[in-house]
């Protein structure tokens, strides 16, 4: 996601403006922002999640879609999420069909860029989705998925779940996603370049005394 908003637009303006447009944008409070391209590991996460969801949930009323698919958040955001799910009829904000009201579950992976977006605000708009139970959130650097669950009294649970021949149980879904699956043939980086990044995301300015 670029951090320069492009235009400012309502929602409905917005969806027709980016119907035309060669890139995919964000609209966020008013806001468009273009969306940042992806890197090869993060393509090879979103279509193992899109097979293997697509394979547990068979032919009942839920279906996986990735990447083309404009979500509409009433707290103020429209975007593309990686990956998601719709059980049953798909409802759609806009007469041309392009973006869904009732995602049941939402996935997200992550990138240096917008990790931060991802775990805070664009999780706190996806929360005013009433048909929004399950968020989870995957790694590109090692085999780990966070999963935030929505429960009876409208508070949300967080469950890590990790390692290569571990499962997420995707109560929402009814079905079990192994991660050998989830990460077949994703490149993990090395440790050190992982350590050396937080390294410098977490280095403070020199003070000037």
């Amino acid at each position: 996601m670029s951090t320069v908003p492009i235009y400012r637009f309502t929602p409905y303006a917005f969806y027709a403006w980016e119907a035309e447009q060669p890139e995919k944008h964000m609209l966020f409070h008013g806001e468009a922002f273009a969306m940042a391209g992806a890197s090869f590991n993060h393509a090879r996460i979103v279509k193992n999640l899109l097979l293997t969801l697509t394979h547990r949930l068979g032919s009942g009323d839920c279906e996986a879609v990735a990447n083309d698919v404009m979500v509409h958040a009433p707290a103020g955001l429209d975007t593309y999420p990686d990956v998601l799910v719709i059980c049953g009829p798909p409802e759609y904000a806009d007469q041309k069909k392009r973006v869904v009201t009732n995602p049941r579950v939402i996935i997200e992976v992550l990138s240096p860029s917008t990790e931060f977006f991802d775990r805070g605000q664009k999780y706190q708009e996806y929360k005013s989705i009433p048909s929004f139970v399950e968020y989870l959130l995957v790694s590109q650097e090692r085999p780990w998925i966070e999963q935030f669950s929505r429960q009876s009294d409208n508070t949300w649970n967080e469950r890590v779940v990790e390692g290569i021949d571990a499962e997420v149980t995707c109560a929402a879904l009814g079905c079990q996603l192994p991660l050998a699956e989830i990460f077949a043939r994703v490149e993990f980086p090395p440790i050190e370049d992982v350590i050396n990044r937080l390294r410098l995301f977490n280095a403070k300015p020199p003070r000037d005394d």
